[in-house]
């Protein structure tokens, strides 16, 4: 199953800051250790990546994402991730269920 989620630009807090017009550079989610190896595939605007798991935190991470801000609610770019169908962790819940939430980080 692919997941794909559409990152929107926000308003900066404070706009003078250094950090208000930097790029995203990647995003991480939380997952349990025994999903380490669901995310087989990882996609930014729909190319393909390889798949990053940080086992000190338990993270699945999307890198090189390369996204500058837009107008604020605008659509900046979309990333996803693909999970092993016959895996452990199939699907979103399974993947990101710790202790009743869903994906955070």
């Amino acid at each position: 199953m692919i997941y794909t989620f559409s990152v929107l630009s926000n308003t900066p807090i404070d706009p003078f800051n250094t950090c208000a017009n930097t790029l995203l550079y990647k995003a991480e989610f939380l997952s349990k250790v025994e999903c380490r190896r669901a995310v087989i595939n990882t996609y930014v605007n729909g190319n393909k990546g390889s798949p990053n798991f940080d086992r000190q935190f338990n993270v699945h991470k999307i890198v090189k994402i390369g996204f500058a801000a837009g107008a604020p609610g605008s659509t900046v770019g979309t990333i996803g991730f693909e999970l092993d169908a016959s895996g452990p962790c199939p699907t979103l819940e399974s993947l990101c269920n710790i202790n009743g939430g869903g994906c955070v980080y």
